[in-house]
């Protein structure tokens, strides 16, 4: 490897930002404009989109277990029954909580 070769790659070249960091569907984006500037504005949440995001919860030995058997039961994935008992439970405490989205 001679001096100017680096054995990282170069830089990536910068990317302008968007006003929206996530990517989105069509129906949850209205385009709009405002003056010469056209912007992107979320005009709702739907619950029935599809996930666009991740997030990792870590779980010990136990948790792991009750998961597996309680997916097995329902005939579901791992995935998809966390994700239903997670979704249910955040819906109920953002009610009891009276936070509306």
């Amino acid at each position: 490897m001679s001096q100017n070769q680096s054995k990282f790659p170069a830089p990536a070249k910068k990317v302008k930002r968007e006003k929206i960091s996530s990517k989105a569907t069509k129906k949850e984006l209205e385009i709009t404009s405002k003056g010469d500037d056209s912007y992107i504005e979320r005009n709702e949440l739907d619950p029935n989109a599809p996930p666009t995001k991740g997030y990792t919860v870590p779980l010990n030995e136990y948790e792991l277990t009750l998961l597996l058997k309680i997916s097995e039961k329902h005939d579901r994935s791992q995935r998809k029954q966390i994700r239903r008992f997670v979704i249910d439970a955040l819906e109920q405490e953002a009610k009891t909580l009276g936070i509306g989205i």
